[in-house]
């Protein structure tokens, strides 16, 4: 039985949706529930990859809740568990080998043509589920990510997702701005990071550098650092800059997608991404967070599955440049998702 499909058979008939997260490195676990909106103003926004293929979701807060804990909040709310159906049944597969070899194959025939520098390309991995194992899968991902923003998040448009994300899209306290450069992978702490892995980087860290310089904000960058995401690592650089003139969502909207999530150039990867995935991406790569006038958090959403009453959705990727190398590019992935399956 599950608190969270309890939460879930609340909402499902409604306009309204709810998140249950956690900041990075913190231990107060949050909830907030409302309906969807399309006002800007103080709220929680689940926002997809495409915009035109799926909607973005903004809860206008109306109800609020902090804990020490994720059973601590279940009790504070008074939610009883359920084992009602509520999600759906999916027959979706797994990507086959042969058509990410084809995608892959396209983004490099895109790279070597001069289109791009790079592209992200995904992949859906499934797994049987049951929906009675719900709330200790998001007390495991909590667990076994510390240091990144996990979530659980509904709404009868999105259906039922959980993630936890390393990366920072955008911090926003006053006129005071965070966002980070986040790329590369690797499975071991005592690997040293290849070339490949450094240019990916730097890819992301020009593209958001030039962003902040077209809208005249100077910024300073952090040092570059190691960083794990549940069992792999990631190359990290903070950039901290101020705006006098503008809002979150525009500068978001400036930054998203960012190479680390697309590629680059931005329009000519997006291009490359759709013409070499055959699945929508949904939520995967979009973004999340809290939003209001003062004090936003914003992180793209990594790490995450969609969840069936009868399957998990497993949504991975890396970043395709002239140098990867296919196989490697496809056990990336399979590391990627032994996490959430090494859960199950």
């Amino acid at each position: 039985m599950s608190s969270i499909l309890s939460l879930v058979n609340q909402h499902k008939n409604t306009e309204t949706g709810f998140a249950i997260y956690r900041w990075p490195s913190e231990i107060s676990v949050n909830y907030c529930s409302g309906p969807d909106s399309d006002k800007a103003g103080d709220g929680f926004t689940f926002t997809s990859f495409d915009t035109k293929l799926n909607k973005p979701l903004f809860l206008s807060i109306k109800d609020r809740q902090t804990a020490e804990s994720f059973t601590e909040l279940i009790n504070e709310l008074a939610v009883k568990s359920s084992d009602d159906s509520s999600l759906g049944n999916s027959n979706e597969v797994d990507t086959l080998q042969s058509k990410y070899n084809k995608g892959f194959e396209s983004i490099q025939s895109d790279i070597q043509d001069g289109v791009i520098q790079k592209a992200i390309l995904s992949r859906k991995i499934t797994a049987s589920y049951k929906t009675e194992d719900l709330d200790q899968l998001f007390e495991n991902t909590l667990n076994s990510h510390p240091s990144a923003m996990v979530y659980c998040f509904y709404h009868p448009t999105s259906g039922l997702w959980i993630g936890a994300s390393p990366e920072l899209i955008l911090r926003q306290e006053g006129n005071k701005y965070k966002t980070t450069s986040l790329a590369g992978t690797k499975s071991s702490e005592d690997t040293a990071w290849g070339q490949k892995e450094l240019d990916e980087q730097k890819i992301v860290t020009n593209f958001i550098t030039n962003n902040l310089n077209s809208i005249n904000s100077k910024f300073t960058l952090g040092n570059l650092e190691t960083v794990k995401a549940g069992n792999i690592y990631h190359l990290k650089q903070l950039i901290e800059f101020e705006l006098t003139k503008g809002n979150l969502i525009e500068v978001v909207n400036k930054l998203h997608p960012t190479p680390a999530i697309g590629g680059y150039p931005k329009e000519e990867a997006y291009n490359s991404i759709k013409k070499s995935e055959s699945h929508s991406r949904e939520y995967y790569c979009g973004y999340l967070g809290e939003v209001n006038d003062d004090n936003s958090r914003l992180y793209v959403n990594l790490r995450c599955i969609r969840i069936y009453d009868n399957q998990i959705q497993i949504f991975v990727g890396g970043g395709i440049t002239k140098d990867s190398i296919l196989e490697d590019e496809w056990e990336e992935c399979n590391r990627k998702a032994s996490g959430y399956l090494s859960m199950l």
